[in-house]
């Protein structure tokens, strides 16, 4: 072996263990990553099969084992609060009273409803400090970003077709063109407003460059898809951090302007959203309805097959078998077994974004308010499938309980306090 060959080697010896060290603390934001892509998937190719199982299973599946690869990888130095390894398991019992009560009605789960446990263990063993859990919140927000620009490229080019069966509520949008709600870039404006919220209030929270692209994107979802709920949830979130901190970016507020301008904008938005509509685009009907439903089976809750044969019979004003709420489906589809244990999820939700430091106090929290707030309209996840929200909640409490870095954060203020 000549001398150069014998520097490549070395080389690439020495570069490959320091990258892998980089991305190992990463491994959560790479499963992300991987349930992203899944939609995105679904969206530009539906219909797609392998040995029965499409997209939405294959793929999630192989973002786990590469984010397996790293999570191998990775040796962690701290260790999470009490309170965050409490909240995990917390969610293992959601999933297991989630899944348990799905097989009892005969539902059918697919393959991925595994890697809820998996992951969630993997999370639980290996914590990341906190300069490595804002990485893995920009690997999502990124993600998000990247999938919306592709899905608009295969609209643009006659790839995919929209759906167009979305009219537009508010008269903005036709002055720029454009006549139908933008369903997002997988395909349902009940996804993309929360998380063009979530894009928004974590783009207003952030220092640096990467502020300002997660702030547009964040903006051009809420206001694309005119998602009521997502854009409740953003003002919530932002109104959150209003309160919590005197600057947000270039601007500096005093208390008293703070609680000024939520006292005004708060009560303003809800009348508003009431005057658009007062039924809340009919959930404000159905929920009642949905609650009688639940009278039905009130510990274990209803079962997808008897929740259509409620449908069918006319029981519900809308065509719907969700009743368009975390806490009411959750009470509907799992009955006060599963009600119980989400309580408890968002409750310690709460408390460990209160008790974090503050570095990062105003921003979880402010995040945690907007998931709640887009909960109130969409259900968003269930307890048995790692979907994109259930994993953004799970990537900002493992900020708000993440060690100090382990490099720069325990001798004094290090580049990510200033960062969120």
């Amino acid at each position: 072996m000549s001398a150069a060959t014998e520097r490549g080697v070395k080389r690439i010896t020495l570069v490959i263990p320091a990258t892998s060290a980089k991305l190992a603390p990463l491994y959560l934001g790479v499963f992300f990553v991987g349930a992203c892509l899944a939609l995105l998937a679904n969206y530009l190719a539906p219909g797609f099969s392998f040995k029965g199982q499409s997209w939405s299973v294959i793929v999630p599946w192989v973002g786990f084992l590469v984010s397996l690869f790293l999570w191998f990888l990775y040796r962690p130095l701290g260790a999470w609060s009490p309170l965050f390894k409490w909240l995990l398991a917390s969610l293992f019992i959601y999933w297991i009273v989630a899944v348990f009560t799905s097989r009892i009605g005969g539902d059918a789960l697919n393959y991925t409803a595994l890697l809820t446990p998996l992951v969630l263990l993997m999370t639980f063993l290996k914590p990341f400090d906190r300069s490595e859990a804002i990485r893995n919140l920009d690997i999502a927000a990124w993600s998000l970003i990247l999938s919306a620009i592709i899905a608009q490229l295969f609209v643009a080019v006659d790839l995919v077709n929209p759906r167009l069966d979305f009219s537009l509520r508010f008269p903005f949008l036709p002055v720029l063109g454009i006549d139908y709600r933008w369903e997002g870039p997988f395909g349902n404006v009940n996804y993309s407003g929360p998380l063009g919220a979530f894009l928004l209030v974590y783009g207003a929270g952030r220092s640096g460059w990467q502020r300002w692209p997660f702030l547009l994107a964040g903006i051009s979802m809420l206001l694309t898809s005119e998602a009521r709920g997502g854009l409740l949830a953003a003002m919530a979130g932002v109104f959150v951090l209003l309160l919590s901190q005197s600057r947000i970016g270039p601007l500096h507020f005093t208390r008293l302007t703070r609680i000024v301008v939520v006292a005004i904008f708060v009560p303003a938005a809800g009348l508003l959203a009431l005057l658009l509509d007062p039924t809340g685009n009919g959930r404000l009907t159905i929920w009642p309805e949905f609650l009688t439903a639940w009278t039905i089976s009130p510990l274990v809750g209803l079962s997808g097959t008897q929740i259509n044969e409620l449908k069918d019979q006319g029981r519900f004003s809308f065509y719907s078998t969700k009743a368009h709420n975390w806490l009411i489906d959750t009470l509907v589809d799992q009955g006060l077994f599963g009600l119980s244990v989400a309580l408890t999820v968002l409750v310690l939700s709460v408390w460990i974004c209160f008790r974090a430091s503050n570095g990062v106090r105003a921003i979880t929290i402010s995040l945690i308010i907007t998931s709640l707030v887009s909960r109130l309209s969409e259900q968003h996840f269930t307890g048995s499938y790692l979907n994109l929200q259930y994993l953004l909640m799970v990537s900002v409490l493992a900020l708000a309980s993440a060690p100090q870095d382990k490099s720069i954060g325990r001798t004094g203020s290090g580049v990510w306090v200033g960062d969120i």
